[in-house]
């Protein structure tokens, strides 16, 4: 009974730490803004254990990665990201992103609020190192539909 609880504390105990949390270690120090339909990064390097943050827009579609299939960088170690929002609370997290080569990480994720994301980078299993790191994001904007409220190539001006 007790290699059973054992066991069991262990395996709970993984689960909690494979969604990191670096709390404020912030770099780069400003908030990134990513430019829509291309890769970019908020800095060319980052270290595990750091937390980027970047603007968000409620609709909008994120790509984030340390993976050489998306964004074009390979990290040389194991690498974690979680996304955080503002009250702590994860959104998103990916180690080991099957579409990538090594053990890098790639997240593809929608934004459900307009405001700050807190990117962790770390080294598995929620490690930190001094290794320079690119975290490459990839914004694409909300399409709203065409119609006749929102597209005005159908109406003509008239002056009463």
């Amino acid at each position: 009974m007790k290699k059973s609880l054992l066991l069991l504390f262990i395996l709970l105990s993984q689960i909690v730490n494979a969604q990191c949390d670096n709390g404020t270690n912030y770099y780069p120090s400003s908030i990134y803004n990513p430019t829509p339909d291309s890769w970019g990064y908020a800095s060319t390097c980052n270290w595990a254990g750091e937390v980027i943050r970047m603007n968000i827009v409620s609709g909008d579609l994120y790509q984030f990665s340390t993976c050489d299939n998306y964004g074009g960088v390979l990290a040389s170690y194991d690498t974690q990201l979680t996304l955080r929002d503002g009250a702590g609370n994860v959104v998103a997290f990916n180690d080991d992103y099957t579409g990538c080569s090594g053990y890098s990480s790639y997240i593809n994720w929608t934004a459900t609020y307009t405001g700050v994301l807190y990117i962790h980078l770390n080294q598995y299993n929620c490690n930190s190192n001094m290794t320079c790191t690119r975290v490459m994001i990839y914004r694409t904007e909300q399409q709203t539909p065409s119609g006749p409220c929102t597209n005005t190539t159908y109406y003509t001006t008239r002056n009463f």
